[in-house]
């Protein structure tokens, strides 16, 4: 019998087992990815709309005596958010000076609520700043939540 170059034959296995176990772990991390539970991105959804809202106040003029569909209007087109999706997933609070100038679907209670009882309730993100309105500075408190749950985690 002829054992010569046999060795190359039993050496094929390593690489062929190798790509086994990578085609095994990229299928089992697919669908834990597809299949694994949802993951909370309230909180980041908050913050981030928090922030661009900050940033367009501060910068932009608004009249804050204008009724709540004016300022409502005004908001969504000098700030450039998406009114359909703000109306559908988002809360917004505006107070001046601890006066309510503009809301929307609900107030600070909610906010309150999700931290203690329900995760159903939206996750929130405050903001604090001062900003001069008609010669005087104003104490402006941004309050936004999230309602959305959309994203996978890993399990």
């Amino acid at each position: 019998m002829n054992r010569k170059a046999e060795l190359g034959n039993q050496l094929m296995i390593i690489p062929f087992v190798f790509l086994l176990i990578i085609i095994g772990g990229g299928l089992f991390a697919g669908s834990a990815i597809y299949f694994g539970k949802p993951l909370n991105t309230q909180q980041t959804d908050a913050t981030l709309l928090n922030y661009k809202l900050t940033k367009c106040i501060k910068q932009q003029p608004f009249d804050w005596q204008a009724g709540q569909d004016i300022l409502d209007k005004e908001i969504y087109k000098k700030c450039q958010l998406d009114e359909s999706v703000i109306k559908e997933n988002f809360l917004i609070l505006i107070k001046i000076d601890d006066e309510i100038k503009y809301t929307w679907r609900g107030d600070e209670t909610k906010c309150a609520l999700s931290d203690i009882t329900n995760e159903n309730y939206p996750k929130c993100a405050t903001s604090d700043f001062i900003k001069k309105l008609d010669g005087s500075e104003a104490k402006i408190t941004l309050i936004t939540g999230s309602y959305q749950k959309s994203k996978k985690e890993l399990t």
